[in-house]
């Protein structure tokens, strides 16, 4: 059933030094709403596609270059944005991976991964 403000998404991540290209089949959604004490509230969210939903998309990333391309072992990503009517910003997290598709040995990834929100608002602040 098709969601409001919900869609397929294709993304391509470039290599880096630690990791090869790859692909992320999800369902995306993004929703703005106003919270009960007269704030703002986005939040956005995507998560991996199933087999059986991936696998019926696959003449399409063929034909865009991502058919030899690893998947991405990112599971869930979502992130919250909350301004409440006094001002108050709150910010939510949150990544789930699969397993660890780098060389790097894992509590280098937990730190990378609890950098993540630090980059988020560091996009929210350039924007602002």
């Amino acid at each position: 059933a098709k969601a409001p403000g919900c869609s397929a998404l294709a993304m391509f991540f470039k290599a880096t030094p630690v990791t090869s290209r790859m692909i992320m089949l999800a369902a995306f959604s993004c929703v703005r709403e106003t919270t009960p004490d007269g704030g703002e509230r986005i939040t956005m969210a995507y998560e991996r596609l199933s087999d059986k939903l991936a696998a019926s998309l696959q003449g399409r990333v063929a034909a865009c270059g991502g058919s030899a391309v690893k998947h991405s072992s990112t599971t869930l990503w979502a992130l919250e944005v909350s301004l409440s009517a006094n001002g108050d910003l709150t910010i939510g997290h949150i990544v789930s991976m699969d397993k660890n598709l780098a060389w790097l040995p894992t509590f280098v990834i937990k730190q990378i991964l609890l950098d993540l929100p630090i980059a988020s608002i560091r996009a929210i602040w350039t924007m602002v």
